[in-house]
């Protein structure tokens, strides 16, 4: 599965990392349970990550079979996970988008058709 690297592009000729996120349980060492793996596996991982500019200290994401996700980018060094909806198992994964709609409240979750 995948981690997630934070670029500084302050001076885009010599980029520098600023900070790190996985999904806890996905990395080798994590204290945190490896989540439950689906049954056509198509890895925790990143579809699609949305941070708007009246919230920029909010990462949303799609991720895959890891279902919806909102990381705490405030302090680039160290994000954290916010939240996260999982409803997969029971049902097939392959989260695609999260689009919050901050007037509303409310998230919208997409996911793809990965099988009948």
């Amino acid at each position: 599965d995948q981690f997630h690297m934070i670029v500084d592009m302050s001076n885009p000729e010599k980029p520098e990392e600023a900070g790190r996120w996985w999904l806890p349980g996905t990395r080798v060492g994590d204290s945190e349970a490896a989540p439950e793996r689906q049954a056509i596996d198509t890895g925790f991982r990143l579809h699609n990550v949305n941070v708007y500019p009246d919230h920029p200290d909010r990462a949303y994401m799609g991720y895959i079979d890891g279902g919806a996700i909102i990381v705490d980018i405030s302090d680039l060094s160290n994000p954290s996970m916010l939240s996260r909806v999982d409803y997969h198992p029971p049902f097939p994964g392959f989260t695609h988008t999260a689009l919050p709609l901050f007037d509303r409240d409310l998230m919208v979750v997409s996911d793809e058709s990965v099988r009948e």
